[in-house]
């Protein structure tokens, strides 16, 4: 003897004949797309891909919904600034050992693309896949936003506020500051750490890379009077011989 049933009816031997037929008042298109159902259990391979399909809609239109953002003007808009119109310049990107005169385009100060500056003797308007990856850099979510005291975020003003004061107790005192930063080949950066160094005495500037071209360097130096980093033309090379060299 059977103990479960779906309903009463089933429980007391009705069939769907018992049940009335109630009619639906207007043009329900929801209904309609499910009217051949006939809920005695049964349906077609047609009304189950009805149901699927609209599990489905519904799953992905919920999860459409995205965060309201609202756009705030400038309350002094800069005046090469227009909106919705680019704007683009000229600068250079050192990456390591790779060099590149690039063109930057933005829009409403936000870096969007770089291409290479097609007057540069150097690069000649090219670039790396390096070049256009770093772009990325500047978007992503994994950089720290606020200066960090100890592993806890801290506000910029109150940072430089606690640098500048620790540097004048050091100064005074007569201790020694180092400031190591990677290999800096911008005669405009080189000039404000001279300026660093002139005004806080007993400062020394040590450049350390992670992988570091010192020994091709002082090899060049050696051998040519110039520290520098070749840059080979092997379009221009008939034969090219290397005896535990990596180019």
């Amino acid at each position: 003897m059977k103990k479960y049933w779906k309903d009463i009816d089933a429980k007391e031997d009705r069939g769907p004949a018992h049940k009335p037929d109630v009619p639906v008042k207007g043009n329900n298109a929801l209904l309609s797309l499910f009217g051949d159902l006939k809920g005695d259990g049964s349906a077609s391979r047609r009304d189950f891909l009805k149901l699927c399909g609209f599990s489905f809609a519904v799953t992905a239109m919920a999860s459409c919904q995205s965060k309201v953002r609202k756009v705030v003007p400038y309350v002094v808009a800069p005046y090469e600034i227009t909106p919705g119109e680019a704007n683009y310049y000229a600068s250079s990107l050192i990456d390591g050992s790779d060099y590149c005169s690039i063109i930057v385009k933005t829009r409403e100060g936000r870096p969007i693309k770089i291409e290479g500056n097609p007057e540069s003797a150097i690069s000649r308007g090219g670039t790396s896949a390096r070049v256009q990856a770093s772009l990325m850099e500047l978007y992503d979510t994994g950089r720290y936003q606020t200066p960090l005291k100890e592993a806890m975020p801290m506000e910029w003003d109150l940072a430089d506020a606690e640098i500048m004061q620790s540097l004048k107790e050091i100064s005074e005192r007569g201790g020694s500051i180092v400031l190591l930063t990677p290999s800096i080949y911008s005669p405009s950066t080189q000039a404000v750490i001279e300026q660093f160094k002139a005004s806080y005495a007993g400062t020394e500037w040590i450049p350390y890379d992670a992988i570091s071209a010192s020994a091709i360097r002082e090899a060049n130096r050696i051998r040519f009077g110039k520290e520098l980093i070749p840059d080979y033309r092997f379009d221009l090379a008939d034969v090219i011989v290397s005896v535990g060299a990596d180019f």
